[in-house]
């Protein structure tokens, strides 16, 4: 998660950014950005979703850069 940005409106509140990269080139996978408006249970769902050290299901493995693998099978 990128540390948020500066306030621009400069009442306080600041905006987040954040942002999942791919660990061998950094590339920007995606970007969710939330200002101070954004509601509170959306920002949750989302610190959630990222935090959960639940398996992800894929489709195909990833490219033999990626180093070792742990693969596990739902129970």
């Amino acid at each position: 998660i990128t540390p948020r940005f500066p306030d621009t409106s400069h009442r306080g509140a600041a905006n987040w950014l954040c942002a999942a990269r791919r660990a061998t080139d950094l590339t920007v996978l995606w970007l969710a950005l939330a200002c101070p408006h954004t509601p509170t249970h959306l920002i949750d769902t989302l610190c959630r979703a990222i935090t959960d050290p639940t398996p992800v299901p894929r489709r195909t493995l990833p490219g033999p850069d990626t180093g070792a693998l742990t693969i596990t099978h739902p129970a």
